[in-house]
C-alpha cells in the first residue's frame, strides 16, 4: 500500500449563496444641446475690456467705472467703500460684470 492518503471530497455547505445576476445596461440618456447665453452689446465705455485687461479708455489717473483714480474692473478690484453709494457708479459696475459674463477659472 502506498503512503499518500486518498483524497477526501470537500463537504457541501449546508447554504449555498446564488451567484448575483448579470446586471441590465442602462441606455444613455440623449444629452440636451447646450444654450449660447446671448452675447450682450457693449456699452461705449466697455470698448476694449476683457478679463484681464481694462477697457480703452481707462488711465492710471481715471477709469471709465469709477472715474477716479482707481482701478475698478470687476475681476480685479471693484468698487471702493467711497464709490459703493454712488448709484451710477455701481450700475457701470454691474454694465461692466454683464459685459464680460460668468467668471472663468
Amino acid at each position: 500500500m502506498d503512503d499518500t492518503p486518498t483524497p477526501v471530497p470537500p463537504a457541501k455547505p449546508e447554504l449555498e449563496i446564488a451567484p448575483l445576476p448579470p446586471r441590465k445596461k442602462r441606455r444613455g440618456r440623449m444629452k440636451r444641446p447646450l444654450k449660447k447665453p446671448a452675447r450682450v452689446k457693449a456699452p461705449p465705455m466697455c470698448a476694449g475690456m476683457t478679463n484681464f485687461n481694462c477697457a480703452d479708455g481707462c488711465t492710471p489717473s481715471s477709469c471709465v467705472i469709477s472715474h477716479r483714480g482707481y482701478c475698478a474692473h470687476p475681476y480685479k478690484g471693484g468698487l471702493q467703500r467711497l464709490d459703493q453709494n454712488d448709484l451710477a457708479c455701481i450700475a457701470r459696475l454691474n454694465d461692466a460684470k454683464q459685459f464680460l459674463g460668468a467668471r472663468r477659472g
